[in-house]
């Protein structure tokens, strides 16, 4: 079937490039394109795993549950932030090593523990604008 056909028939309007289009679609733009998709769906794999690594890293150090409690993270809602913090939360729910730490001396956890959120959820941030200028790109 003819491309005009079927770009008609699934109600597609046809694609016309403007400009030294032609030639990016040619030089390789399309290969970058692709690698670039697979290392963002890669990555946004990897921010679970990043929580998962992390709740188990907590739980094995003993660490405080509150850095991740909602209001702190309402303060400054970064979404990433926001969504890593809950899913931190969900992790950790039921904990049976979490009341050990209730009576412990020790005034907060290391940085690493307890900035989870604000360096996991950057990086969520990072993916989401991706995903947001590609999501741009191909509306117009």
């Amino acid at each position: 079937m003819p491309a005009e056909s079927a770009l008609q028939r699934a109600g597609i309007e046809p694609l016309r490039l403007g400009p030294k289009e032609g030639l990016a679609a040619d030089h390789g733009t399309q290969l970058i394109t692709a690698v670039g998709t697979l290392a963002l769906l890669e990555a946004e794999e990897l921010a679970g795993v990043a929580d998962i690594a992390g709740a188990c890293s907590l739980e094995a150090l003993k660490g405080s549950h509150r850095p991740f409690d909602p209001r702190l993270h309402a303060l400054r809602p970064h979404r990433g932030q926001v969504d890593s913090a809950a899913n931190l939360r969900a992790l950790l729910e039921g904990s049976e090593i979490a009341p050990s730490h209730e009576a412990c001396g020790r005034v907060q956890d290391a940085y690493s523990l307890r900035c989870m959120p604000q360096v996991h959820g950057s990086a969520r941030d990072g993916m989401r604008f991706t995903r947001s200028i590609w999501r741009s790109r191909s509306t117009r």
